[in-house]
């Protein structure tokens, strides 16, 4: 996975952000606790790694435990392209 993030960041087309799941262990079998978690970590990453232009939208965390906001939020955390 980092070799694909650099491979990525190379082209100058896009931002990589790399976040361990591991923030939702601590939450077992709550899947959406464990999920809820994990993204605010990714936008936390979000916040610290990429430059403002970049930044992912200011909104409220998933729409409800287990389930994802209605605008692809994992997609757009994943990866945000430059341009």
């Amino acid at each position: 996975m980092l070799a694909l993030a650099k491979q990525l960041v190379a082209t100058q087309r896009y931002a990589a952000v790399m976040v361990s799941v591991e923030v939702g262990q601590p939450f077992g079998s709550d899947v959406g606790q464990a999920e809820l978690a994990i993204l605010e970590a990714w936008r936390r990453a979000c916040r610290v790694r990429l430059p403002i232009e970049l930044q992912l939208p200011v909104g409220p965390p998933a729409a409800a435990a287990g389930g994802s906001d209605s605008e692809g939020d994992r997609g757009s955390i994943a990866l945000s392209g430059a341009d």
